[in-house]
């Protein structure tokens, strides 16, 4: 009989039992009695994390000591005299200026979702930016048009920093130990690309923050599912 015949029930044989063998030394096992994974095979429906409970580093107040001194390092690398240079860097000259045209009202078209943008506007207006700098060119300098750029900046600089223990935790909730956990934050920590893009006035710290927030609710919201 196949299996699609016979449906969800599969026999299991013991040790010494034979496909004829004895029913009594045989194991019957449903489908449906195995722990409900996910496709990795990450955590078990009562969403508990599958991991050894001897392994070193895994006690909760060391996994958030850990993680907090990550966050910390990251903070650090990323506010690091974020005032310089004192003068537009890079794409700074389009999206300050997007920023700008927020701030004063001012109707302009991009093809881009304007949410990340929208975002650097309002750091610009509790910063107190009016808008009238207009980011012409590359090399303007903030400090003799009295823009409060450090204030701007700091938005993508907070966003990259968090990212680092979203990372972690998403990590964490997959399942794996502490230093796994650290090793894989600590690759967005310490990559060159994203502090640098993290200390401008640019979207890369925006999207990389909103897209790993994305996934570690996806990861929390299964694991609720099948708790």
């Amino acid at each position: 009989m196949s299996d699609a015949a016979s449906g969800t029930r599969r026999r299991g044989y013991g040790r010494g039992a034979t496909e004829h063998g004895s029913i009594a030394t045989a194991s019957v096992i449903d489908d449906d009695d195995h722990p409900r994974r996910d496709m990795m095979g990450l955590w078990n429906p009562n969403g508990e994390r599958e991991r050894a409970t001897n392994a070193p580093f895994e006690s909760e107040s060391t996994s958030l000591a850990v993680m907090g001194a990550l966050t910390a390092l990251a903070f650090l690398l990323r506010f690091y005299k974020i005032n310089q240079p004192d003068q537009v860097v890079f794409d700074e000259v389009h999206f300050g200026k997007f920023a700008a045209y927020y701030i004063l009202r001012e109707y302009y078209f991009d093809v881009h979702p304007p949410f990340a943008k929208m975002l650097l506007a309002a750091a610009g207006w509790f910063s107190g930016f009016d808008g009238k700098f207009e980011f012409d060119n590359i090399g303007d300098s903030y400090t003799e048009h009295h823009v409060p750029y450090v204030g701007i900046r700091a938005l993508p600089a907070v966003l990259g920093s968090l990212t680092v223990p979203i990372v972690f935790q998403i990590m964490k909730e997959s399942g794996y130990p502490t230093i796994v956990s650290a090793f894989a934050a600590s690759l967005i920590l310490f990559d060159n690309g994203h502090v640098t893009q993290s200390r401008l006035i640019l979207l890369d710290a925006q999207l990389c923050f909103f897209m790993a927030l994305s996934l570690y609710s996806y990861i929390r919201f299964r694991k609720l599912r099948y708790a």
